[in-house]
């Protein structure tokens, strides 16, 4: 164990002295996830045990913390420094950080210099790539680059994959194989926040959408289309009415698949009543899983198609080519998303990472999307606005002289 708090603290001390070549602004401590606190020091009192390290050892890791200003990890526990009985639990968890932070620093340099390889998007700061990896909501909750939101390895995966999309990409069309490459790097070595592995055994896998949250309207009409038509996913609608209080109450679950929503003009205002599609994805059996492959290289094929039939259209000026790459980008990561390729990580890898190696290959910026939830069921419409706005803010973020 000490020699694990010696690794440990030449990590930390790597960390340091690459993240002020970096200039990255804000310290470590800062940067780390803040559910790093409950993670590192949930004490299991059944795994409470005498360790071979002294107390002064503990003491000189802690100063060393302190220097590089993880002050959220000592405000967890403060007079865990003062006991004789520790968690080996503890421990090992920020290790584990620790090694995750140098991973991150280490591959921000190699995505920095893709960055910076490419018109559209060199200058851009390689640290606030975060905002293309994780939802709005969470940027300042979290803590920046450094954040794996309960995950650990998180960050690390996604800039690897961010720095790798080029290579994987750029060789003739997108297929699904190429997809589960990405895949295979965005949830490479990332642990869930109780330490298990990511990706689970085979099992059953349900998707809800709410209203206005990651599905519209007009997306669910979409969707319910795009199913019927490839007869899988299942779906479910579920509904959630105002009561007379004006509080959300679950109605009856209703299981009749592939519901027209608005036949009856049930859902025209969105004040009355909150649509949930609950899909659900089948990974137990072989020919469900092959059928879902074939839906993915199916759209695939689709989006090559009309790729090329907008770069064949003599009657585009260059903008509308570029507005209709981008409607045809959408509907690909809309469609794969839904489809749910994967039992985890599908957001992550068509949202985040495959949108933008796409929209980058036909020479177009990448866009911070606010949330890449949205590609479960947006409309297309919708979907082409949010990253036309993303495209915009990547922009404002480049450093340009």
């Amino acid at each position: 164990m000490i020699k694990k708090i010696f690794i440990l603290i030449t990590l930390l001390s790597v960390c340091l002295n690459a993240t002020s070549v970096l200039d990255i602004e804000v310290g470590i401590g800062r940067e780390l996830h803040k559910a790093t606190t409950k993670m590192l020091f949930e004490i299991d009192d059944n795994q409470r045990c005498m360790k071979k390290y002294t107390k002064k050892c503990i003491i000189s890791y802690i100063n060393i913390i302190k220097n590089i200003t993880i002050i959220d990890v000592l405000e967890a526990n403060d007079n865990i420094i003062y006991k004789d009985m520790y968690s080996e639990t503890q421990i090992n968890k920020l290790f584990e950080i620790s090694k995750e932070c140098n991973n991150i620093v280490k591959n921000l340099q190699k995505a920095q210099l893709v960055l910076d390889e490419n018109d559209l998007t060199n200058k851009f700061p390689a640290h606030m790539l975060y905002q293309l990896f994780i939802d709005k909501e969470d940027w300042g909750f979290n803590g920046g680059i450094y954040t794996y939101e309960d995950e650990l390895g998180y960050a690390s995966a996604l800039l690897t994959a961010w720095y790798e999309m080029k290579n994987i990409l750029s060789g003739g069309p997108i297929n699904f194989q190429k997809i589960k490459e990405l895949h295979g790097i965005c949830t490479s070595n990332v642990l869930g926040h109780k330490g298990q592995k990511l990706l689970f055994p085979r099992s059953n896998v349900c998707v809800g959408a709410a209203l206005n949250r990651n599905c519209t309207i007009k997306g669910t009409t979409e969707i319910l289309l795009l199913a019927k038509s490839a007869r899988l996913p299942s779906i479910r609608t579920y509904y959630n009415k105002l009561d007379t209080d004006g509080q959300f109450i679950p109605s009856e679950f209703i299981p009749e698949l592939y519901r027209q929503l608005d036949a009856n003009n049930e859902i025209n205002n969105p004040s009355d009543t909150v649509v949930m599609l609950i899909t659900y994805h089948d990974f137990t059996k072989d020919e469900i899983r092959q059928d879902r492959i074939n839906m993915v290289e199916v759209y695939c094929g689709n989006y090559e198609v009309n790729l090329q039939k907008i770069k064949n259209n003599t009657d585009l000026t260059e903008q509308q080519k570029q507005d209709k790459i981008i409607e045809a980008t959408a509907e690909v990561c809309r469609n794969i998303q839904f489809t749910h390729p994967f039992l985890d990580g599908n957001a992550r890898t068509i949202g985040c990472i495959l949108l933008n190696g796409l929209l980058m290959k036909q020479n177009l910026s990448p866009a911070i999307i606010p949330d890449v939830n949205v590609f479960d069921a947006y409309d297309i419409e919708t979907l082409v606005e949010i990253i036309k706005a993303g495209q915009k803010t990547f922009q404002q973020h480049r450093v340009l002289e």
